[in-house]
């Protein structure tokens, strides 16, 4: 069964799940108004410093720190668009955060 959350529903599961959570991604693009200006800042090379994204990259580490597991797969297509270059620019904070 596929299911589609809104940013929020998202954010709610993903604060309550026990041991491992696991995520699979088809989409080429999130609309997360979070995520707009640090995107287009991204886009202008114009520096971030990600502060928006610190209490994201603080949960997943008390998640691992506490043994809780993530994973994330997303597919995409090839030549990768701007969106998913940038997505792992930001993916790169999580993982060193845990």
């Amino acid at each position: 069964m596929i299911v589609l959350l809104s940013e929020a529903e998202l954010g709610d599961l993903l604060a309550t799940f026990t041991t491992s959570a696991f995520r699979f991604e088809l989409r080429e693009r999130y609309n997360s108004t979070v995520g707009a200006e640090p995107f287009r800042k991204w886009q202008a090379g114009e520096s971030d410093d990600y502060a928006w994204h610190r209490s994201w990259v603080e949960k997943i580490s008390r998640d691992v720190a506490s043994g809780k597991t993530w994973q994330r797969v997303r597919i995409v297509s090839v030549p990768p668009s701007d969106y998913t270059r940038y997505g792992i620019k930001v993916a790169q904070l999580v993982v060193k955060g845990g």
